[in-house]
């Protein structure tokens, strides 16, 4: 799928949203929804709020494979959230791509102890991929912009499609595509697995054109 402008995309987002807004308050009024969180599907009395430390969800290998599938990158690439390695291992192995990882915490894997967010002088790279901390993706976003000389893809929630700031930041860095998993990733809470939306999305600071291409990826992931 192709939108021919940011602001054709944003409004087709828009519209959508609104209309399930309104499906899902017709369906409560009605009484043909059971009770569940807003953030799952999940009954509220099975949700547990308990979260990984530091924002700690590993990225399976299978949703890296779907990225490289719409998309290239030039490396070397910097993937500044390593964790335990599995983007890097799987741009390294299986894309033959060189890659410099990094992480704020010690995972067992990559160079530990470097904030992203802080001041750091790292070798020269051409592309980053992450998967960022729930918490601090627009921090993320932002400093990868200041940063990056060609394209950088992070693996965020389908909803921060969503929110002013995100679009304007959208619209002023390019993105470039948006690859969607028809199928959510599973994601271990405590004792419960949530369902939730993922996509990739990918910027293109050589890219002038105004427009995004919408791909959509199967990806029947085990939990993160």
């Amino acid at each position: 799928m192709l939108f021919r402008s940011h602001k054709s995309f944003f409004f087709h987002v828009s519209v959508r949203a609104k209309k399930a807004s309104k499906k899902r308050a017709d369906q409560l009024i009605h009484g043909k929804r059971n009770s569940y969180d807003h953030r799952s599907m999940i009954p509220h009395d099975k949700v547990e709020h308990t979260r990984h430390e530091n924002d700690a969800y590993w990225t399976p290998p299978l949703a890296v494979r779907q990225l490289m599938r719409f998309t290239s990158f030039e490396g070397p690439i910097l993937e500044p959230a390593c964790g335990t390695g599995n983007i890097s291992l799987t741009l390294q192995n299986e894309y033959h791509l060189k890659v410099y990882s990094y992480d704020k915490y010690d995972y067992g894997f990559g160079k530990t102890g470097v904030d992203f967010l802080l001041k750091y002088r790292y070798p020269k790279f051409n592309s980053l991929i992450t998967n960022p901390p729930y918490d601090l993706h627009m921090e993320f976003l932002q400093q990868a912009a200041q940063i990056t000389p060609t394209k950088f893809a992070f693996l965020m929630r389908l909803q921060y499609l969503e929110g002013k700031a995100r679009s304007e930041f959208y619209e002023q860095f390019h993105l470039d595509v948006l690859v969607v998993g028809r199928t959510p990733i599973e994601v271990e809470h405590g004792q419960v697995r949530r369902m939730i939306p993922y996509a990739w999305y990918i910027f293109d600071l050589n890219n002038s054109e105004k427009r995004i291409q919408v791909h959509y990826a199967y990806w029947n992931l085990p939990p993160l």
